[in-house]
């Protein structure tokens, strides 16, 4: 006996087309997906939604600049904090 159902959801096009991509890459269908979140949602009873977080160029430059300056050798290397804070106020 099959038990399986349609569902129908309207969505824009672009995203259907990414979340397919994207699933595509995870070696899943996006069918396979939905119907992973919706049996989560049943079990889970809670909604979760999470996007990932992307640094702005501003964040990505100074995080670039602080690397090199660390890779670079030239930054003091302290023992303890008391040392951190000594160096601090000299």
């Amino acid at each position: 006996m099959n038990t399986k159902t349609l569902l129908t959801v309207k969505m824009d096009k672009k995203i259907k087309e990414a979340g397919q991509e994207v699933a595509r890459n995870l070696g899943f269908s996006l069918g396979t997906l939905v119907n992973a979140y919706v049996k989560d949602l049943i079990r889970k009873k809670e909604v979760h939604f999470e996007e990932a977080y992307v640094p702005s160029d501003y964040l990505k430059r100074i995080i670039a600049e602080s690397k090199k300056e660390f890779d670079s050798g030239k930054l003091p290397i302290y023992k303890n904090m008391k040392e951190a804070i000594k160096s601090l106020r000299s």
